[in-house]
């Protein structure tokens, strides 16, 4: 048997490749590869330059933020207001230069600390409840208090509270910027003083003018107890009657508490007079409105019956009793009621009257007084309250102002207005007495 070897050749060459073949396929990994190694380098420069630039980006953005913060920080610590951080408890987390040095401490000394402990024990009470009053919706209150320092002393600050909050809503912490105020508060005293000293004046020289009424008022009792002194000696002449003398006896007895009472009348009136005319620093102290009301119109209580004008109470019982001086208080009654009896000089003597009213509500105690006087033209209304403006041909224009003043220094106002019909009504609104909490210390 023959065998074909050219046949045999080609089977052998086709099932291994022939070496031409071979050598494109190792030509075009070898290219393939190349290609590959090419990109990749591409990509790896490009991702080496796109970390470049953004690590140099990042290096300018931190360079930027602590630019930032440096000019934040020489912001806050070089300005004269005190800047402190807080978390609840009091414990401090910021506290700036300028407070510091207020305290006479580092902010190592300070951060980390409760500075309840340097609020002064009277306003504690007051700044817990200005800060549990904080909220979403409330985020901001302003509050005056006092420091003690390290030498024992105090200063007077008063400060602007916020709560902060992250972007979700949730609360971070307290932010308290403040500054002392501790030479106003000095010089609101002394202006104080002088008002009082004003306001004594006033009262002295609207004793003066109802120096004749006063006259009159203790001319009644005194004439009183003169005459039943003189029933009482002639009582007791007729004790020599044995079948008399029981009665004679009992009268002169009646007689003698009628005396012991006319006389009371009359050391109170005059008891009145001196405190209504003495100088005494301001005192401030709980008490009833309606009684200050009452003690202002037995005052004038002549002048009210020369005038011919009724006075009508119309005063709440259980009102809230106020903080103030009272003196001071019945000094703005008895202005307010000269005014309307002046003003009411040509009303027709039937429709003479004043009504004098109390009210109340949440915050507040409403006195008013209504007239039926003449009234005011509105362009004038808001001069009203002006120091040494008066409608009045002899009047010096001082009683509304000291009016304005004492009410402001109770931390109220007073305004006026006309009526629908006669006269007008001025309205002495005054602050109830706001009860602090118990708790001498703060939990928020």
């Amino acid at each position: 048997m023959s065998i074909d070897k050219s046949n045999s050749g080609n089977k052998s060459a086709n099932s291994t490749g022939s070496p031409r073949t071979d050598q494109e396929q190792f030509l075009n990994v070898e290219a393939a590869l190349r290609e590959s190694e090419f990109k990749y380098q591409q990509l790896k420069q490009e991702l080496e330059h796109r970390v470049a630039d953004r690590t140099a980006e990042l290096l300018r953005s931190n360079e930027r933020l602590r630019a930032s913060e440096a000019r934040y920080r020489s912001v806050v610590n070089c300005q004269a207001e005190f800047v402190i951080r807080w978390l609840p408890g009091a414990i401090f987390t910021f506290v700036n230069e300028a407070f510091c040095r207020r305290l006479g401490q580092t902010s190592d000394e300070l951060l980390g600390t409760c500075f309840l402990p340097i609020i002064h024990p009277e306003d504690a009470a007051a700044f817990q409840d200005v800060i549990e009053n904080l909220g979403h919706e409330n985020s901001y209150a302003d509050f005056e208090n006092r420091i003690i320092l390290p030498d024992g002393s105090f200063c007077w600050t008063h400060w602007t509270n916020q709560m902060l909050f992250d972007g979700g809503g949730s609360f971070l912490e307290y932010q308290s910027v403040g500054r002392d105020i501790t030479e106003l508060r000095n010089a609101a005293d002394t202006i104080r003083e002088k008002e009082a000293h004003l306001a004594h004046v006033s009262r002295v020289a609207t004793m003066g003018e109802l120096v004749a009424g006063m006259a009159h008022e203790i001319h009644q009792p005194l004439h009183a107890a003169k005459t039943f002194a003189e029933a009482a000696r002639r009582n007791l002449e007729m004790i020599r009657d044995p079948q008399q003398s029981t009665n004679h006896i009992e009268t002169a007895i009646d007689c003698t508490q009628e005396i012991s009472s006319a006389i009371s009348r009359t050391a109170k009136i005059i008891r009145s007079l001196r405190e209504f005319t003495h100088f005494r620093p301001v005192k401030f102290e709980e008490f009833d409105l309606n009684h200050v009301v009452h003690e202002a119109s037995k005052l004038i209580a002549y002048e009210t019956r020369k005038a011919q004008v009724k006075l009508i109470f119309n005063l709440v019982s259980g009102i809230p009793v106020i903080q103030g001086d009272q003196i001071q208080l019945q000094q703005v009654c008895v202005n307010l009621l000269m005014n309307a009896c002046e003003a009411m000089c040509e009303t027709p003597v039937e429709e003479r009257q004043i009504l004098i009213s109390t009210r109340f509500d949440s915050s507040q105690v409403l006195l008013a007084f209504c007239d039926a006087g003449c009234g005011i033209a509105e362009e004038n209304r808001e001069r009203l309250f002006d120091a040494f403006y008066s409608t009045k041909q002899q009047g010096m224009g001082m009683g509304l102002s000291l009016c304005k003043s004492i009410a402001e220094a109770h931390g109220g106002t007073i305004f006026g207005e006309n009526n629908e019909k006669l006269g007008m009504t001025f309205v002495l609104e005054l602050p109830r007495i706001r009860r602090p909490s118990n708790s001498p210390t703060m939990s928020i």
